[in-house]
């Protein structure tokens, strides 16, 4: 490979046989150049890092805890999977629930810390939750 410019197609500076030129082309990616020049749709920050015990329904929030349990259970009518895990920190444990997405119970194995973002939601019966969060294992 000799010297990458801007304008070098992305099959040459990754090779005619990258899983990822596909993808790249979806995005409107073919060269150096435009690669360089893409930047993220959103951009997660971890480090802003909120207590359990002062999560309020609406905000959006950062934790990092322990995982004390995980598991997955689908629905009778349609046989969705509803996974659930409880992350305890210091100050509080939270339920953070995803939906379609069975294999994460495997994840979160009991004792693994674990960091989660997003929308914190209010239950019917008054719990704080995260629905559908963003993680950091």
């Amino acid at each position: 490979m000799g010297i990458l410019r801007l304008d070098t197609p992305l099959f040459e500076a990754l090779g005619a046989k990258n899983p990822f030129l596909r993808k790249l082309e979806k995005l409107g990616i073919a060269s150096v150049g435009d690669l360089l020049r893409h930047f993220p749709s959103r951009y997660e920050d971890f480090s802003r890092i909120v207590p359990i015990a002062d999560l309020a329904p609406g905000e959006e929030a950062t934790v990092r805890g322990v995982v004390r349990s995980a598991q997955a259970r689908y629905t009778r009518r349609r046989g969705m999977a509803i996974t659930e895990a409880l992350i305890e920190d210091e100050t509080g444990t939270v339920r953070a629930v995803w939906y379609n997405q069975p294999y994460l119970a495997n994840a979160f194995r009991a004792g693994r810390a674990v960091n989660l973002a997003g929308k914190v939601s209010l239950s019917d019966e008054g719990e704080i939750y995260f629905n559908h969060p963003r993680t950091s294992l």
